[in-house]
């Protein structure tokens, strides 16, 4: 439980106690032996810059994160590719069908010629093939969602990453921080 205590006269200064278990202390004090600062800075640098991230990914937000997540996961872990076809007598709407990758790529070209002939039969041109990945605006909108929110869009992500197919990583932490907060000290 934190404590809030008036450090000095200054009303805008504050001082906040927390109690670590020794597991916690231990974790604490290598990170901030490896950032080469003490470890009461790095508390108050990694609690401020949590509550920014939380700040910037809250409300309304978090809805356009986890859509920007989406998008910027779905070409890595699910490739797929858009097959436009117009119609030839431009009286009927494009028909746009959406592959995985894998699924295009194995076909034969006589399968992909087969497909061709009997779409033109139905009226429609040969397939324009463009791969589904994020464009230049929305890059920029995922890369200032990590910037301005850095771990809260870090979770969200991993939580996205279940939600598209693939996601199987080999990178073991060396700590985690379910393991580290499971020792909460009271």
């Amino acid at each position: 439980m934190a404590k809030t205590t008036p450090t000095t006269n200054d009303s805008e200064s504050v001082a906040l106690s927390t109690r670590f278990s020794a597991k916690q202390r231990e974790v604490l004090e290598e990170a901030a032996t490896i950032l080469n600062v003490a470890p009461a800075k790095l508390i108050r640098e990694a609690a401020l810059e949590r509550s920014v991230d939380v700040i910037n990914a809250g409300g309304a937000s978090g809805a356009t994160l986890r859509l920007l997540a989406e998008r910027f996961l779905q070409p890595i872990l699910n490739p797929s590719v858009h097959l436009r076809r117009s119609h030839l007598h431009g009286d009927e709407p494009d028909k746009i069908e959406r592959r995985r990758l894998d699924d295009w790529n194995s076909q034969s070209d006589a399968e992909k010629a087969f497909e061709d002939r009997y779409m033109e039969e139905q009226g429609y041109g040969k397939a324009h093939v463009t791969t589904v990945k994020p464009d230049g605006a929305e890059l920029n909108q995922i890369k200032t969602a990590l910037k301005s929110c850095r771990t809260e869009f870090a979770r969200i992500l991993l939580e996205t990453w279940d939600t598209v197919e693939g996601g199987d990583g080999a990178y073991e932490p060396k700590v985690s921080v379910e393991d580290v907060l499971s020792g909460e000290a009271e």
